[in-house]
């Protein structure tokens, strides 16, 4: 069922503001309304800071907060805060947010000492290009001494011109694959040696000889390494407080979204209001709550302005809430349209377990599920895709039991082999009949869903048509019919015939042309109809080719198992164990993703565009998202 939105305004003397906006905010479901041409100004400075100095602290220390358990991260996904220990945790804000700051503080610092590192280590790596040189490289009156890199091919000649002109040299080292030497030469001599072997002088970048820096940058990088343990230390008592962090964050954004709906509230000489959009039932609650703390404040219906689309939302009972999901992918409905949530979903849920075609994966589908909603409820807070896979998983066993489809095996077991009723390998065209029989039905359908909805749109004309081709859809059931009513054989031709005329007058009601030409314009609109919809109907095929493939997958992988069983002595059971779990897992998985896509594509793309416009808006309540914690009474 759809519910659209009322819009109220809630009037409340001013001085009464703080407390009506934490009302709405606790209460969570109301759209506030803004003034045309009202645009938010940053008057949260000061608490957008804080928040974001949180989520900050929140960042950077939850590696080293102290580690739990998957399970229980599922099981109790949020801190449950009680309510009346708002006011004594909020004493300790300006404590937390000064931890906040020494870690912003402490993380500055790190980054320095990081930095430092880095050029610690670069530094190192200099100094081991010169870590044989025993003296400083300097310039006397008769004798130059320098550094210089060379081949290590020209490094015998090098030594030969050496050894003639009587120049000492020292091997200090390597760099980039040529080698580093050390030479004490009077100046004809440099020159000389510099142009005959091109050589290029290294300049020593240091003040000190390489092992003395070396002493200092050890020891300096020592000093670093720890400083910064000292500071990780820091950090990870600071971890011990990161609950209080969160709970501060969340009570923050919650001042925040209070703030703002203060903000949005108007004011007049004696009294305040604000305009919000809700649904009946949250109306109530929210007057329910005022009237009990208040006696001078009350609420009344409002008109929409002029072209003002009001929200709307999807209210079913718990057999088709679970199926809002699927609807809410496609989108909202407009106000003036009707839920299809209803309408299709016995159509989604059998397609999904034709599509998975096996009993075993329904089993496991229902039993994960089930598992799920049972033990870590906590951890979803819409808990309707997994309702819906739980009802998905029901499909897919019966199908499973008629298909006779057991991981992929039909037991020789005499009850196993009475439920079957169709071997999807062997049974391929029927199969793929009872496909197109099933989208046969659904068009068909499709046209009481639309009489329905133009019914509350008092569409008489949209009324006509559906009618008219609904006729024309049932009358070709007839044809069907004969094998097991004769007597419908002298009416089937006739009954085709006129509800065909019956959808050439439908289509063109209300034109003024010349009735030829009004009826050749109606004969294209039902030709253009009947190819439509048997394009339609043909798309229902994927039904069935996902349902085979559901099956030989499963065949292959029993079939690759028991190979390598065989194969493999002593651990081959082992072996064809793993490949039957993961293979079977994987199946499984895959499978039952592609079954939930492509039967809702079955709705969005053959289904709903039959009666359904969509573009509908969402209600957008005022509310704070609280990421950490849970409030609890």
């Amino acid at each position: 069922m759809l519910e659209v939105a009322k819009k109220y305004a809630l009037i409340f003397p001013s001085q009464h503001k703080s407390k009506i906006s934490e009302i709405l905010e606790e209460i969570g479901s109301f759209e506030i309304v803004e003034e045309k041409g009202w645009q938010e100004k940053n008057i949260f400075q000061e608490i957008d800071y804080e928040i974001s100095v949180l989520a900050f602290a929140i960042n950077y220390l939850i590696p080293y907060q102290k580690k739990e358990s998957f399970f229980q991260k599922i099981k109790v996904p949020k801190i449950l805060f009680k309510k009346e220990d708002v006011f004594s945790f909020l004493r300790k804000k300006e404590e937390i947010l000064n931890k906040t700051k020494r870690l912003e503080e402490i993380e500055k610092e790190l980054d320095l000492i990081r930095k430092r590192r880095q050029e610690l280590e670069n530094k190192l790596k200099t100094i081991s290009e010169f870590e044989l040189l025993k003296f400083l490289p300097q310039e006397t009156k008769f004798f130059s001494s320098f550094l210089t890199d060379i081949s290590p091919k020209k490094e015998k000649e090098l030594l030969e011109f050496v050894q003639i002109n009587k120049v000492a040299v020292f091997k200090i080292g390597q760099h980039r694959g040529n080698l580093r030497y050390l030479f004490i030469t009077p100046f004809e001599i440099k020159n000389k040696l510099l142009e005959e072997f091109n050589l290029t002088i290294v300049n020593y970048p240091f003040e000190k000889i390489p092992s003395e820096e070396k002493k200092e940058t050890l020891k300096e990088r020592g000093f670093l390494r720890e400083k910064e343990k000292k500071l990780k230390e820091e950090i990870i008592l600071l971890a011990n407080h990161l609950r209080d962090f969160q709970i501060l964050h969340d009570f923050l954004v919650k001042s925040k979204a209070k703030l703002e709906i203060e903000r949005l509230s108007k004011e007049k000489q004696l009294f305040s209001y604000v305009i919000f959009w809700a649904e009946k039932e949250r109306k109530e609650e929210l007057e329910k709550e005022i009237s009990r703390l208040f006696k001078d404040c009350f609420i009344i219906e409002t008109k929409a302005e002029e072209n003002e689309e009001p929200p709307v939302l999807l209210k079913n009972n718990k057999y088709f809430k679970p199926f809002e999901y699927v609807t809410e992918i496609f989108g909202l409905p407009r106000f003036d349209e009707i839920d299809p949530t209803p309408y299709f979903a016995l159509f989604f849920i059998t397609f999904f377990g034709i599509a998975l075609t096996d009993a075993a994966y329904g089993l496991l589908l229902l039993i994960i599920s089930l598992f799920s909603l049972k033990f870590f409820s906590n951890f979803f807070l819409d808990k309707k895709l997994l309702t819906l896979l739980f009802c998905g998983g029901i499909s897919t066993f019966i199908m499973g039991v008629i298909f006779g489809s057991y991981f992929g095996i039909t037991p020789q077991i005499p009850i196993f082999l009475r439920l079957k009723k169709i071997d999807p390998i062997e049974d391929t065209i029927l199969f793929m009949g009872l496909t197109f029989v099933l989208g046969y039905l659904q068009s068909v359908f499709a046209q009481v869903v639309k009489i329905i909805k133009a019914k509350k749109q008092k569409d008489k004309k949209t009324i006509f048509g559906a009618i008219a081709w609904l006729s024309f859809y049932l009358s070709l059931t007839f044809l069907v019919l004969n094998r097991y009513f004769l007597f419908l054989k002298k009416i089937t031709l006739p009954a085709i015939l006129a509800t065909i005329f019956f959808v050439i007058y439908s289509e063109t009601i209300g034109q003024k042309i010349f009735i030829l030409l009004r009826f050749f314009i109606g004969g294209i609109k039902f030709i253009q109809g009947i190819i439509s919809t048997t394009a339609d109907i043909l798309s229902y095929s994927r039904l069935m080719a996902l349902g085979l493939a559901t099956a030989v997958i499963a065949l292959i992988i029993n079939q690759i198992a028991f190979l390598f069983g065989k194969m493999i002595p002593y651990f081959g059971w082992l072996v064809a164990l793993v490949i039957l779990v993961i293979g079977h897992v994987f199946n499984l998985v895959i499978n039952a993703l592609s079954a939930f896509i492509h039967s809702g594509r079955l709705q969005f793309v053959e289904f709903f565009p039959k009666f359904l416009e969509g573009g509908g808006r969402r209600l957008k309540p005022k509310r704070s998202n609280l990421r950490y914690i849970q409030i609890v009474k």
